[in-house]
């Protein structure tokens, strides 16, 4: 395998810059003659020998590095480029990842983040921009650039990182971050692919799992991803137990009843109005979601009619102007569940179905109303 400097530079163009921030310039880079793509990163020389370490590990859930040199004083890092979409895309284009494929997820990570941690590595930066679910559906744990090596003699970090909300509370500066810091990191990504928020209640079968991997103090959180790992795989064991135990079939029960409320309140941030949950701005939106509805209402009712004609009227009048709204504006996600469930890669294209089922509802809720009016 080519390594040096010189073959990078002598042989590959630059096509594009992915990013550019004060710690690292990453972009895209050609193969002259085989028009093959790698991704290159300039990072401080500091990183050299992670990067190097990085370099040795082979595992298929990890962006694999191909080659590690200094370049103009700075560390110049050769990377596979992996085709796919980061989970953090899939997730706000209103993708729902299920509980069993989320935990499928997290145990492929964990194998991943045990080879980081058996090498000293500490990925400091578990989040959904940097996992990447490639176009054959293989989860994949990318940027390395704020990794760091676990140093006994160290009582804290030097350099303050992470992303908030992933970011465990060692991270700002209490302590050093070892292997524990990306547990915690592993708790909330689950629980953003389980809710969508990593900010929102979570009352599902893997609730106990995540609150364990996200205790403030790092040892009451499991002490290696081996052992998260094992506790995903022994959930289902633990859930039929539960399930076995009249003492706690009234916790689950109600637990149940939370993880209904978040999936309506999931749905209810989707709606116009309420996105942004600007109190101002979804007061507003109920208000005019009312005087709409109020509109319907008369449009459709007639002391004349009888009772089902009435209905029918109203629920017709109602799903020409609603159902159109809630296709183009991509309510709950229904334009990637119904009437076919699939996942639109290309906007253009999803937006093309949205069109589409827009002018087929309001058709058809115009032949029902046209139906209504012959009764």
């Amino acid at each position: 395998m080519h390594t040096g400097c010189e073959y990078y530079q002598d042989n590959f163009d630059e096509i594009s810059v992915l990013s550019e921030n004060d710690r690292c310039r990453t972009y895209i880079i050609q193969n002259k003659d085989t028009k093959s793509i790698v991704v290159k990163k300039i990072v401080d020389i500091n990183k050299m020998d992670i990067f190097k370490k990085l370099c040795k590990i082979d595992d298929i859930h990890i962006a694999k590095i191909l080659s590690v040199y200094e370049e103009n004083k700075k560390c110049a890092v050769i990377e596979e480029y992996i085709s796919g979409r980061s989970l953090y895309d899939y997730m706000i284009s209103g993708f729902e990842i299920g509980e069993q494929q989320a935990k499928n997820y997290i145990i492929d990570l964990c194998s991943a983040v045990c080879k980081l941690h058996n090498e000293g590595i500490i990925h400091r930066d578990i989040q959904p921009k940097n996992i990447i679910i490639s176009s054959d559906g293989v989860i994949k744990l990318i940027d390395f650039d704020i990794s760091r090596e676990v140093k006994s003699e160290n009582r804290k970090d030097t350099e303050i990182l992470g992303t908030a909300g992933y970011a465990a509370p060692e991270q700002f500066g209490f302590t050093q971050t070892d292997a524990r810091t990306d547990i915690y990191a592993l708790g909330v990504l689950l629980k953003f692919m389980l809710t969508g928020d990593e900010h929102a209640p979570y009352a599902g079968k893997y609730s106990r799992i995540i609150e364990k991997c996200t205790y403030i103090d790092p040892d009451k959180r499991y002490a290696s991803a081996q052992e998260l790992q094992n506790a995903l795989l022994n959930c289902e064991e633990e859930e039929n137990i539960i399930d076995e135990n009249p003492q706690v079939k009234g916790k689950k029960t109600e637990l149940d009843k939370q993880k209904t409320v978040s999936k309506i309140m999931k749905i209810v941030r989707t709606i116009p109005g309420y996105r942004s949950e600007n109190i101002i701005f979804m007061i507003s939106a109920t208000i005019v979601y009312t005087f709409m509805f109020s509109i319907f209402v008369m449009e459709g009712y007639s002391s004349e009619y009888k009772w089902y004609k009435n209905v029918l009227e109203i629920v017709s009048i109602t799903g020409m102007y609603m159902a159109p709204y809630t296709y183009l504006a991509n309510i709950g996600n229904i334009v990637c569940i119904f009437p076919v469930k699939r996942e639109y890669k290309n906007k253009i294209i999803r937006f093309a179905y949205q069109m589409l089922y827009a002018f087929l509802s309001f058709f058809i809720f115009a032949v029902l109303l046209s139906a209504a009016n012959l009764i």
